[in-house]
């Protein structure tokens, strides 16, 4: 019932929901979905509304299907948003359980949403918008190296913090700043599943993105 009411409910103008493992998800999908350049059409002009499968700390994966469950005796059309941060026996089945439950099933690259944030993006980049979190009373958490090293540890605190919109607001900060191409591309493949004419894959894996050569 909390799920209905604080997400299904407000999702209720579109005929599909996108379900994400949890509120993080949600905040840096949309956000990069609301900075998108005006030839790309947001996720709304194609009917998709993201919701979470938890609003607190009992989101993940387990919980994507009661949520996907629920929609589907709504009508919504469901998609799921999953990443890939653990590999256990267990997954296997969740995603199973994942996939019977939704019309499509969008995963992202190994690793979790931070991953997912700064892949393919430019170490300068990225070095300059972590310099900025040092304003929520932290160390930069990449203090200024421009290595793998330092992005693992930027993804660390990330996650650890909670600070996904303020970096993606760092980020966005600068002139003509690049998009997260791995969240873009998810947004893409979002689009594509969403129409009831789609029936290709239904389970749909964001390719791997590289990092700009010498960035």
């Amino acid at each position: 019932m909390r799920q209905w009411h604080t997400q299904l409910l407000a999702a209720l103008t579109a005929p599909t929901v996108a379900i994400t493992e949890g509120p993080h998800d949600v905040a840096v999908q949309s956000m990069v979905d609301r900075r998108r350049p005006p030839s790309a059409l947001p996720l709304s002009a194609h009917g998709v509304r993201l919701v979470a499968s938890g609003t607190g700390g009992e989101g993940g994966i387990s919980q994507i299907p009661r949520v996907a469950n629920l929609a589907r005796q709504l009508g919504f059309r469901v998609l799921a948003v999953i990443d890939r941060d653990k590999a256990s026996a267990q997954t296997t089945d969740e995603l199973a359980k994942v996939q019977a439950a939704c019309d499509a099933v969008v995963r992202l690259p190994p690793g979790a949403i931070e991953q997912a944030m700064v892949d393919g993006l430019p170490l300068q980049a990225l070095a300059d918008a972590s310099a900025t979190l040092t304003e929520y009373d932290i160390p930069d958490p990449m203090s200024g190296q421009l290595t793998e090293a330092a992005v693992t540890n930027l993804c660390k605190v990330i996650h650890k913090q909670g600070l996904h919109e303020q970096f993606l607001e760092a980020l966005y900060a600068e002139p003509n700043a690049p998009h997260p191409p791995v969240v873009s591309m998810t947004l893409a493949l979002l689009e594509l599943a969403a129409g009831p004419s789609y029936s290709g894959q239904s389970l749909i894996d964001v390719p791997t993105m590289s990092r700009p050569a010498g960035a």
